[in-house]
C-alpha cells in the first residue's frame, strides 16, 4: 500500500508586512516501520491563493493547484491539502474525473466546520499537499507529511524582505471624499514577479476590490516599473468608497507559489495604511444674485450695501466687508460668488479689463459653473484677528447684456395720443428687479389704431428704441430699448417715453369706422 506523503510549505504571516524566504530548517524522517513505500517528487507544483476579507480578517479562500507540465493531474488522482494552525488542522480533498492541468479546492471540499478556505493566513504555520494516483504512487516532495510519521519541521517560508508601501488617491464627488485608486510600491521586487498575481484591496466595512495584476497600461489592475526601483501596482476601485476622517485600508498580494523544493518562495504579502479624508467644503449656498456669497471661510461674516449701480449701464461697483467673528486668527480668507447671476450676468473676471480690484484678487474661476473665488491681495488684509473687519471691493466694467427675461419686467399697454394728423405712441416699462435688466416687447400697432389708417402712412420711430419688423406682418414690431438710454430697467428706474408716431387721416381711432 502506497504511503500518503505530502509536500509542505510553511506560511508565517506577521502583522501587515510579509517576511522574506527563509530556510525551512531540517526535516528528520522518523521510523516508518516495515511498510513498503513508493514515493516520487511532485515536480513543478504551483499554488495560487485567492484570499478575501471576511469577518475582520483575511481568509485563504479557494486554492488552485497546478501540476507540472510533465504530468499535470490524471483521471482518478486523489488530491489532498492540509493546512495547520496552532491547535487546528483543516483538510480539503478531491478526486479528478479526467486529466486536467489545474484543480481548485473550494469550501465544499473541506470537512464540515473546518474549511481550509476559511483559515486566516496569519495563523497558518504549515501547508501540505499530496497527490495519490491510481498507480498507487504518492507524489510528494522531499519533506514529510503534515500529520504522519515523517511530519515536523520548523522555519519560515514567507518573504519578510518583501515590503509593500500603500497609498490611495481620493477625490471629492458629490460632497463625499472617495477613494478612487490604490497604489502598492514594492521596492526590489521586479515586475516579472508580480505580473499575473492576484491582489485584493479592502476598506473594512465598505467593500473590497480584487483583480489580476497586468502589464497592460489600461488594465484595472496594472503594474509598471517603479522609478525608485522595484514595482508599482495601481488598482482602480470598481465602486465608490466614501470615507470620513481616518480609515484603514488593507491590501494583499498573492503571487504564485512554486513548490519546487523546501525553500519555495512565499506566496502572500499584506500591508495596511491609513487614509485621512480631506475636509469637504459644504455645498454652495443657494443665492439669488452674484453679490451674495455661495461660500465663505468659516468664522467670517460678510456684509454689503447695494447702491443700485450706474444709470443706463450694467457696469457697477461693489464694496463689502469681512469680519472675523470667531475667537481665533484667520490666516487667509476667501469668498466665492456665482458670477452667472445678476448683476455679473456671466462676466469672466479673467478677461483683462473686465474687473478692477480694491485690495483683493481672483484666486480661482470656473468657466463651467461660474464660481468666482476672491481673496485678499496683501498680507495685512489677508490675516484677520478675532473681531477684525476689513473692507474690500471691485468694479465690474465689462458686464455682458443678458437676454431679456419677461419675468423680470412688465410693459404696460401702449398709450396713444394726438389728433387726426399726428398720433404718438407711448410705452411704460417697470421692473421688480433689484438690478438693471434689459427689456423687449412685441407691439402690434393694428391693436392700437384702426389698421386701415396705417396703410400708406409709415410709422416713424424715435432714436430711443430699436424697432424690428416681425416677419410676415406689416403692423407688428419687436421694440427694445437702446444701450445707454432706454435699454435697462430696475425697481429703482422705470421707463416711460414716447417712441413712435405717424400722420393718419380721420378714422384712425378704435373701433374702426363702419366698413373699414
Amino acid at each position: 500500500m502506497a504511503g500518503l506523503l505530502a509536500l509542505l510549505a510553511v506560511l508565517i504571516l506577521s502583522g501587515s508586512v510579509i517576511g522574506s524566504a527563509a530556510s525551512l530548517g531540517g526535516a528528520h524522517p522518523q521510523q516508518m516501520g516495515a511498510g513498503a513505500v513508493q514515493t516520487r517528487e511532485l515536480a513543478g507544483l504551483e499554488i495560487q491563493y485567492a484570499p478575501h476579507w471576511d469577518e475582520g480578517d483575511w481568509r485563504l479562500g479557494p486554492v488552485t493547484l497546478t501540476g507540472g507540465a510533465d504530468r499535470g493531474f490524471r483521471a482518478g488522482d486523489e488530491i489532498s491539502m492540509s493546512v495547520h494552525a496552532p491547535g487546528r488542522t483543516c483538510e480539503a480533498s478531491t478526486v479528478t474525473e479526467g486529466a486536467v492541468q489545474s484543480v481548485t479546492l473550494t469550501e465544499d471540499m473541506s470537512a464540515p466546520g473546518c474549511a481550509v478556505t476559511r483559515m486566516a493566513p496569519r495563523d497558518v504555520t504549515t501547508v501540505a499537499i499530496s497527490v495519490t494516483g491510481t498507480d498507487g504512487i504518492t507524489r510528494t516532495s522531499t519533506i514529510g507529511n503534515l500529520s504522519g510519521s515523517l511530519a515536523a519541521f520548523s522555519g519560515a517560508l514567507l518573504d519578510t524582505g518583501r515590503v509593500m508601501h500603500g497609498r490611495a488617491d481620493t477625490e471629492i464627488v458629490g460632497q463625499q471624499n472617495q477613494i478612487t485608486q490604490a497604489h502598492l510600491r514594492l521596492p526590489g521586487t521586479p515586475v516579472s514577479e508580480v505580473a499575473g498575481a492576484s491582489i485584493a484591496v479592502v476598506l473594512p466595512g465598505t467593500g473590497q476590490t480584487r483583480g489580476t495584476v497586468s502589464t497592460a497600461a489600461d488594465a484595472p489592475v496594472r503594474v509598471q516599473s517603479d522609478p525608485g526601483g522595484g514595482s508599482l501596482i495601481t488598482l482602480v476601485t470598481d465602486q465608490a468608497w466614501a470615507i470620513e476622517g481616518e480609515v484603514e485600508v488593507q491590501a494583499l498580494l498573492a503571487t504564485t507559489q512554486h513548490l519546487s523544493g523546501p525553500d519555495a518562495p512565499g506566496a502572500l504579502s499584506t500591508t495596511s495604511w491609513t487614509v485621512t479624508a480631506e475636509p469637504v467644503a459644504p455645498p454652495p449656498a443657494k443665492v439669488d444674485h452674484a453679490l451674495q456669497p455661495v461660500s465663505l471661510t468659516p468664522g467670517l461674516q460678510y456684509d454689503y450695501t447695494w447702491t443700485g449701480g450706474y444709470t443706463n449701464t450694467l457696469n457697477y461697483c461693489h464694496d463689502f466687508t469681512v469680519t472675523n467673528v470667531s475667537e481665533v486668527t484667520v490666516p487667509d480668507w476667501t469668498v466665492q460668488f456665482d458670477s452667472s447671476l445678476a448683476p455679473l450676468w456671466g462676466a469672466n473676471p479673467q478677461v483683462p479689463g473686465t474687473i478692477t480690484y480694491n485690495n483683493i484678487e481672483t484666486r480661482a474661476y470656473d468657466e463651467h459653473t461660474g464660481l468666482w473665488t476672491l481673496g485678499a491681495i496683501h498680507d495685512w488684509h489677508r490675516v484677520l484677528q478675532p473681531g477684525a473687519t476689513q473692507r474690500f471691493g471691485y468694479c465690474a466694467e465689462r458686464v455682458p447684456t443678458p437676454e431679456p427675461d419677461p419675468s423680470l419686467f412688465e410693459v404696460s399697454p401702449v398709450r396713444v395720443g394726438g389728433g387726426d394728423w399726428h398720433v404718438t405712441f407711448t410705452i411704460e416699462v417697470t421692473s421688480t428687479s433689484e438690478f438693471y435688466v434689459p427689456w423687449s416687447v412685441e407691439v402690434d400697432f393694428a391693436d392700437l389704431v384702426c389698421p386701415a389708417s396705417l396703410a400708406d402712412k409709415p410709422l416713424t420711430f424715435y432714436e430711443n428704441v430699436s424697432a424690428t419688423p416681425v416677419e410676415g406682418s406689416t403692423t407688428r414690431y419687436l421694440i427694445e430699448g437702446v444701450p445707454g438710454d432706454t435699454q435697462l430697467v430696475s425697481r429703482y428706474a422705470s421707463r416711460v417715453f414716447t417712441f413712435a408716431h405717424y400722420g393718419p387721416a380721420p378714422g384712425w381711432r378704435l373701433p374702426c369706422p363702419e366698413g373699414e
